[in-house]
């Protein structure tokens, strides 16, 4: 279990979730002699770096002042009761403290290079491994995969039926250059329309022509013509109703 803590607090920093100073309180609360060991080095490369704000931390600053900006034009009805909880969860991410880049970086190499880290992260299944990537909805800075150790990964989800693993697994490398084809078949296979709408309203870089194409069953059609407010802001007038006309063959 403390193997699997150590990592998860490991992912937490490597996708800027947490600053060095939490990293540090965290793993001090589940040490052993190997843990207590990178602890040593990670205060030395804190007391070596300083923290300034930089480039890095405006921009993500930047991101979220934005998205508290469009979130605060929400008419102040049910609606804005429904996304509180997201504008809270901003808010907090807006006001932590935050590494530079210089000193995320050299604690990111200690960590990932760490001898316990790797031997902990190898003895991961294919399934943990899914399941720690997609940790979050998207992470921020997943670990390179290939084509191969993708697909890999994609069938652990499968033979799962982790849905939600899934997706959030596409959302966390759209821009990875890698074929999504298999989840993407697996959502048509069980007539998921949910899942569907949210890679379509998610991945930027999702063929929709592909798509609207490979969809034929009537039943999921149906489904998708429902969810139309969700996947419109990706697939044009055009695409929608071509994928809707089927319903009429």
């Amino acid at each position: 279990m403390k193997n699997i803590d150590f990592l998860n607090v490991c992912y937490k920093y490597i996708n800027r979730f947490i600053n060095a100073e939490e990293l540090v309180k965290m793993l001090e609360e589940i040490k052993n002699d190997e843990i207590e060991a990178l602890i040593k080095e990670l205060k030395t490369i804190m007391e070596e770096v300083t923290n300034e704000e930089d480039e890095l931390v405006k921009n993500e600053r930047e991101k979220l002042s934005q998205i508290l900006t469009k979130l605060g034009q929400v008419p102040e009805d049910g609606a804005m009761k429904a996304i509180s909880d997201t504008v809270t969860r901003v808010k907090k991410s807006y006001d932590r403290e935050r590494d530079s880049y210089e000193r995320w970086s050299r604690i990111v190499k200690c960590v990932t290079g760490n001898k316990y880290f790797d031997e902990c992260y190898g003895n991961l299944s294919d399934y943990e491994l899914l399941e720690y990537i997609t940790q979050s909805i998207k992470a921020p800075c997943p670990p390179h995969l290939s084509q191969e150790r993708f697909d890999e990964l994609v069938l652990a989800g499968i033979k799962n039926d982790a849905r939600e693993s899934l997706w959030r697994f596409a959302f966390s490398y759209e821009n990875a250059g890698l074929d999504m084809d298999e989840i993407i078949d697996y959502f048509i296979k069980k007539k998921d329309g949910y899942y569907i709408a949210e890679m379509i309203s998610a991945i930027s870089t999702l063929d929709i022509d592909k798509l609207v194409d490979k969809i034929t069953d009537k039943e999921l059609i149906k489904d998708l013509e429902g969810r139309k407010d969700v996947i419109i802001n990706r697939m044009t007038e055009e695409k929608y109703n071509k994928l809707i006309a089927k319903l009429g063959d």
